[in-house]
């Protein structure tokens, strides 16, 4: 990303919309615990590269489902 790291911009993102689900992905390997140290904050998910459609559509379809209605309604 040009300006801002994967870990600057979850950060910024749990800052800003607390309730948002955030899934990140990379091509390298991910340690969701290190990754939340460092960035202040824990994905709700990841996916590695490469994925396929059904892949990230999967893990979406589970975050969404595990994100509350309310505490992302507008208010």
């Amino acid at each position: 990303m040009p300006v801002m790291s994967g870990k600057q911009t979850l950060s910024q993102l749990r800052d800003r919309h607390p309730g948002l689900p955030v899934i990140i992905c990379s091509g390298y390997l991910v340690d969701l615990d290190s990754f939340a140290e460092e960035a202040g904050a824990r994905p709700d998910a990841f996916v590695p590269k490469p994925f396929s459609p059904s892949d990230l559509i999967d893990v979406a379809n589970s975050v969404l489902a595990e994100s509350s209605p309310l505490e992302n309604a507008p208010g």
